[in-house]
C-alpha cells in the first residue's frame, strides 16, 4: 500500500535560529529556512530548544510534512 502524501519522513541538518513555544526555525546546512512544529516526543523540550538556539549547536532533525505548512519534527538530536 503506498504511503499517503505528506507521510514521508525527511531529514535536515543545521542550526536552530528561532524558537517560539512549540515551533522552531531551522537554518539548514544548504541555506534553507524551515519552520517546524516540535512533537512532544521529538526529544528536547521547548526550553531545551531555546538553549540550542543560544548555543548555535548543529542538530539533525527528522520531520514529516511540508516545512512552513505544519511539518512536525519527529526527532531532534545533536548532529
Amino acid at each position: 500500500m503506498p504511503e499517503k502524501k505528506g507521510s514521508e519522513i525527511h531529514e535536515a541538518r543545521g542550526i536552530v535560529v528561532l524558537t517560539q513555544e512549540d515551533r522552531f526555525r531551522l537554518q539548514t546546512d544548504e541555506g534553507r529556512s524551515l519552520l517546524l512544529i516540535l512533537n512532544d516526543k521529538a526529544g528536547p523540550s521547548p526550553e531545551d530548544m531555546e538553549s540550542l538556539t543560544r548555543s548555535r549547536q548543529r542538530v539533525r532533525v527528522l520531520y514529516r510534512g511540508e516545512p512552513d505548512a505544519g511539518a512536525v519534527a519527529l526527532q531532534v538530536k545533536a548532529a
